[in-house]
């Protein structure tokens, strides 16, 4: 969890049933966020994923390349 006195934000959930992104103000009483503003935090959230997609397909990639030069060397 990354939390300040204004906002928390955390996943909750596991590999097998997966996680869910939560942003939470931290006072009852804060107004909702925009449409607009959903979707611009949707976007930053979205290349995240995909940047961290890519570095988990990089590290198997490498794992089974070493993998293969044990067996074959």
């Amino acid at each position: 969890m990354v939390s300040d006195n204004q906002i928390q934000v955390w996943q909750d959930g596991s590999k097998e049933e997966g996680y869910v992104m939560k942003i939470q103000s931290r006072y009852l009483d804060d107004p909702a966020f925009t449409l607009e503003q959903e979707r611009v935090i949707h976007e930053i959230v979205r290349s995240f994923l995909l940047v961290n997609r890519q570095v988990e397909r990089r590290k198997r990639y490498y794992e089974k390349k070493k993998a293969e030069r044990r067996t074959n060397g």
